[in-house]
């Protein structure tokens, strides 16, 4: 194999630059100057690009086929609930116009929570985030379906069959 001739892709220090950008994801112009510029560079993104895509998948929160809203205090009627409030999701509230998190330790009568086609309850509308009750028991499906109306619709029943596990 060929060394990569000197000034190939300009200084040392361009060569980094352009890297640095298309990992910070600046340009998708970037990695064409970049790849244009280098073999060796071109090599380099593509790894990236390839470790990024695979940690992007790895990571992605997956949907049920179907969820319904209650308030919490609705759930807590279920004798058996018990809560789990260290992954809730963040509070997003407006301090001197800036848009601040601020962490959750509990969870209030009139907030919203998720029940999924699977049973379990979230704090959010992703089924594998923030779970806050994942208990599943006959005594938990009856109770959803007698006393607070929880049915998954027909059409969504067949999407929940076919649907693949994560």
């Amino acid at each position: 194999m060929k060394d990569r001739p000197t000034g190939c892709c300009g200084s040392p220090d361009a060569e980094n630059k352009n890297i640095r950008e298309f990992v910070l994801g600046k340009s998708v112009l970037t990695l064409i100057v970049a790849a244009t510029r280098c073999h060796s560079t071109l090599v380099f993104l593509r790894k990236k690009q390839n470790q990024q895509n695979s940690n992007w998948k790895n990571h992605m929160a997956q949907n049920s086929p179907y969820c319904k809203a209650y308030l919490a205090k609705q759930l807590r009627a279920f004798p058996g609930w018990t809560e789990k409030t260290t992954s809730l999701r963040k509070r997003k509230t407006n301090i001197d116009n800036k848009e601040v998190e601020t962490e959750r330790t509990r969870i209030e009568e009139d907030d919203v929570l998720y029940l999924h086609d699977c049973y379990v309850v979230t704090d959010g509308i992703f089924k594998d985030e923030n779970i806050v009750f994942d208990s599943v028991s006959d005594e938990w499906k009856k109770f959803c379906a007698e006393q607070i109306n929880f049915s998954i619709p027909e059409y969504r029943q067949k999407a929940a069959v076919t649907q693949p596990q994560a």
